[in-house]
């Protein structure tokens, strides 16, 4: 890469307390001890279901998260459900050759995660920071941290935000929040340019992205690349099966399947991308499904019936004898999210 260009990332890593197995119960790999028989797809245990997916050790998700973070070899990563310091510490530790600084926003009143910014000291300095709390009732946050890219002295503001679970007809406050800060510290300072690293809950053509497009006037990651002319519609970021878990209260609960790309990174008109965002598309996922591929190395060969016991089938689609159940995390992925990257350039001045 140029002097004036820089990788960045955007990855939702799927919090250590964020993970019960009630509501993954396909990520067999990650699974306490005994918590399925080898025939079934459901958490066989309750006592097992309020437990988290493996965290730590060889089997366990903190090590895979953070060796695809090292594959990923950015210079500056946004990070949301971060709840765990050992997570912070070890990518600090083992990626970017250990020149990762970071800044971190926890979500208020008791919440254990938040949204965590890490950069290349060599690369880059942090000027300020601000922090944001959407005032939506979600205690969601966005982490906006400015920082100044030390060749060109060009100051840049990364926001890292999660927006809430329920999609864009729930996004309208925390996105007007945003638009007031921005819109008040362009003004204030309108060299500076902006990057949004986001989980927004939102894929292409919804009217989340559309704020972000057309409102704040960004770019995507995506938008310029010619096998990609649809802004990333045919791409996956999340992908989660069909999936059934009993709730606390002793209820079957149906949660849906989605395969869906709702990872985004923007930029303003002062930067230009370099390397587009490259991501599986909806179609690769048919063909090549094994990367993501639930359970073990072996097609599932589930017959309903055996689970007449346990639960009323008549609401229950049926899980065909070999069928492939597409999701994550698996072997391979750590988390229910793909990561995101691409490479931004800074243009050059008037």
């Amino acid at each position: 890469m140029s002097g004036t260009s820089f990788s960045v990332g955007m990855y939702n890593i799927l919090g250590r307390t964020l993970s019960p197995c009630r509501w993954y119960s396909w990520a067999r790999h990650f699974l306490p001890d005994g918590a399925m028989a080898p025939e079934d797809y459901l958490i066989r245990d309750d006592t097992l279901a309020g437990e988290y997916l493996k965290w730590n050790g060889a089997e366990g998700r903190l090590q895979l998260l953070v060796d695809t973070i090292d594959t990923m070899n950015v210079d500056v990563l946004g990070c949301v459900e971060v709840d765990s310091t050992q997570f912070i510490d070890a990518v600090q530790r083992k990626c970017c050759s250990g020149r990762f600084h970071k800044e971190y926003l926890q979500r208020p009143n008791g919440r254990e995660d938040g949204c965590c910014l890490f950069f290349n000291s060599e690369l880059f300095t942090c000027k300020q920071r601000d922090e944001l709390v959407y005032p939506d009732g979600s205690e969601r946050v966005a982490l906006c941290v400015q920082l100044c890219h030390n060749e060109t002295e060009q100051c840049i503001w990364f926001v890292v935000t999660h927006l809430h679970w329920a999609g864009p007809d729930y996004h309208d406050i925390e996105l007007e929040s945003l638009k007031r800060w921005w819109q008040k510290t362009n003004k204030a300072d309108p060299t500076s340019q902006l990057v949004v690293l986001g989980d927004l809950n939102a894929g292409p053509s919804t009217t989340t992205v559309n704020f972000f497009t057309n409102t704040l006037q960004l770019k995507s990651a995506f938008q310029d690349t010619t096998t990609d002319p649809t802004n990333g519609s045919n791409t996956v970021t999340a992908i989660q099966p069909l999936a059934f878990y009993k709730s606390p209260d002793n209820k079957w609960v149906i949660q849906d399947g989605r395969i869906h790309h709702i990872d985004w990174i923007f930029f303003s008109g002062g930067l230009a991308v370099g390397d587009v965002c490259k991501l599986p598309t909806r179609q690769y996922l048919k063909t090549q499904p094994k990367e993501f591929w639930c359970g073990e190395e072996e097609e599932w060969e589930l017959d309903p019936c055996t689970l007449c016991d346990r639960a009323d089938l008549q609401w229950r689609p049926d899980v065909l004898v070999g069928e492939h159940r597409l999701g994550i995390p698996n072997q391979l992925h750590g988390s229910d999210h793909l990561p995101v990257a691409c490479v931004l350039e800074l243009r050059p001045g008037p």
